[in-house]
């Protein structure tokens, strides 16, 4: 789109394309990279933009190679960034123009155990950010073969690697993290909200909620450090939270949350009503 650059034509074709499509929803989205919200509505042509900036800060967050609590809030809330609502905003981690999240982590010396945790971290974030999350097939259970030099001729997936047991479990991961989405309108909002961060500790976390009191909070560990009964204040008041992928109870009190932070980890809390 950044090529074709004429938004009057692109302005047609959206008009066009929603009257052929009806009464069904259709949604145009813009492969615009560097990502803009010029070309997203309320005044632009389109509906939405892959959000390559997604992708561009999250991938050295997970190596390890940089960490900016700023720029990381900007990208997990792109209302920061101009965009209106979550579905102007088409989140990614890989996709066929980029390297994979697997091959991007053992570039910079990630391997075995370590790699797998931290692709479980990036699938947390993109699948709890605000905004529509796409997956480059075979993102879901650690595809990591070089991306093909020729478009017109794609590597074939390596579908045998379901077979191995770490790749089966970052699959079983995403189907999890799929069904949260499904299930909890929280996550389909425009709402976020950061209440927590430590920026020596590379901690943050947030909470995504909607209008029928659905919630869901993320807790993350950016550091290399395992920080053990760790406590976060401020931690927002439920009845009841849940962790999403141990299905274990978690509880809170007046004085926030207590709770063990793996490294490059992510802890996804649901409240009783989910």
């Amino acid at each position: 789109v950044r090529q074709l650059a004429n938004f009057e034509f692109l302005n047609w074709l959206t008009k066009e394309a929603k009257s052929y499509a009806a009464p069904k929803q259709f949604y145009n989205i813009a492969e615009h990279i560097p990502d803009t919200k010029t070309v997203v509505k309320p005044d632009g042509p389109l509906d939405a933009c892959w959000h390559e900036s997604f992708r561009y800060f999250i991938i050295p967050y997970i190596c390890g190679k940089s960490f900016e609590l700023e720029q990381l809030k900007q990208i997990l809330d792109p209302k920061q960034q101009g965009y209106a609502i979550a579905t102007n905003v088409i989140n990614y981690l890989a996709t066929h123009d980029r390297e994979r999240v697997l091959r991007e982590l053992g570039n910079c010396g990630i391997f075995d155990a370590a790699a797998f945790e931290r692709a479980k971290l990036a699938a947390a974030l993109l699948m709890t950010a605000m905004g529509i999350p796409m997956l480059w097939m075979g993102e879901e259970f650690g595809e990591y073969q070089q991306k093909s030099e020729d478009v017109t001729k794609p590597r074939k997936i390596n579908w045998s690697l379901l077979s191995s047991d770490q790749n089966h479990d970052l699959f079983e991961y995403y189907q999890k993290l799929i069904a949260l989405r499904q299930q909890n309108p929280a996550l389909q909002s425009d709402n976020i909200k950061f209440f927590y961060e430590n920026a020596a500790e590379k901690v943050l976390a947030y909470t995504r909620w909607d209008e029928h009191n659905s919630h869901v909070v993320v807790v993350v560990n950016f550091s290399d450090q395992n920080l053990n009964q760790y406590k976060i204040s401020d931690f927002p008041t439920a009845d009841y939270w849940r962790d999403w992928v141990s299905n274990q109870e978690v509880k809170s009190g007046e004085d926030g949350l207590v709770t063990d932070l793996p490294s490059y980890t992510a802890k996804i809390l649901v409240s009783d009503s989910q």
